[in-house]
């Protein structure tokens, strides 16, 4: 039986079985500089200073600085990004076929990926090893709002259409509050749902797949220990992986605001209603407070 590797510290994701999100547009904005795609369509690889036959899978919450630290990642190790999904978040299904290429290449993924058979079956037919990167969900709920009144406001309203449910597009049109309100009873009880399915395929200690749990707020508080515990786990040596400066702005989704931002933007209530949907298992087990 494979050893379980959980590293978890401060935060959560979360999501649940009726939440989509077609995220391809972030990785086609953001990814598409990490990697060159060829004639075929698949990304080539920068061998400047690749490392020998790793592949990570880089499964994270919406919203958690997913993007970011793929691109630090994917420039610190000389790799390129392949997808492997149509591009759904929370309830998307891996490609057998792009992940047959991604198991045999030197590459990095960035997913929103549930533990559903399909995609589980598959990890364990290739013995994955997988990073499962979350954050406080209720800092995560919060930043998905700012995300999507930034779309609104871009008019990149068709991006907004791959969520479901679906906010009503009045709902930008008003104040913030009545929008956290919303988002609280419609978004947060599906990021819980996706978060506590994740747990429970761990805690099932499956055959052929080893997952490690890692947050934002770890790579937050010493980046450079979230990316040592990274390679260990990959069993990369630390030689191999160059430090390097990643813009922090819209082109990596980066948002500057404080990792604590729901305590002071909720309400009581607001704050009240999110600690009712999250379970006290989830917050104990990330080391979180109500």
């Amino acid at each position: 039986m494979k050893k379980f590797i959980i590293t978890i510290s401060l935060s959560a994701l979360i999501v649940s079985s009726g939440f989509f999100y077609f995220h391809k547009h972030a990785k086609n904005e953001n990814i598409n500089s990490i990697a060159e795609k060829s004639s075929n369509g698949v990304e080539e690889e920068n061998t400047n200073n690749i490392v020998d036959a790793k592949h990570i899978i880089f499964n994270t919450m919406p919203k958690s600085g997913s993007i970011f630290i793929a691109k630090t990642l994917e420039k610190g190790l000389g790799i390129p990004f392949q997808y492997i999904s149509p591009g759904y978040a929370l309830r998307d299904n891996i490609s057998p076929e792009k992940f047959e290429q991604f198991n045999n290449s030197h590459a990095i993924t960035q997913e929103h990926l549930d533990p559903s058979l399909f995609n589980t079956q598959l990890l364990e037919k290739y013995s994955s090893k997988m990073i499962l990167h979350l954050r406080d969900p209720r800092q995560a709920c919060l930043s998905w709002i700012h995300h999507q009144n930034k779309l609104y406001k871009q008019n990149d309203t068709n991006y907004l259409y791959y969520v479901a449910p679906t906010a009503p597009m009045e709902l930008y049109e008003q104040d913030l509050t009545k929008q956290i309100d919303w988002y609280i009873e419609n978004y947060l009880p599906n990021l819980v749902t996706w978060m506590d399915d994740w747990f429970k395929y761990i805690d099932s200690k499956p055959q052929n797949v080893e997952i490690i749990v890692l947050t934002y707020e770890q790579f937050l508080q010493d980046n450079n220990s979230y990316i040592d515990k990274i390679l260990e786990f990959y069993e990369i040596p630390k030689e191999n992986y160059k430090q390097v400066e990643i813009a922090k702005d819209s082109s990596t989704h980066f948002r500057n605001g404080e990792h604590n931002e729901w305590r002071t933007v909720m309400s009581e209530q607001q704050i009240s209603r999110c600690n009712q949907i999250i379970p006290p298992h989830i917050i104990q087990r990330l080391g979180l407070s109500y």
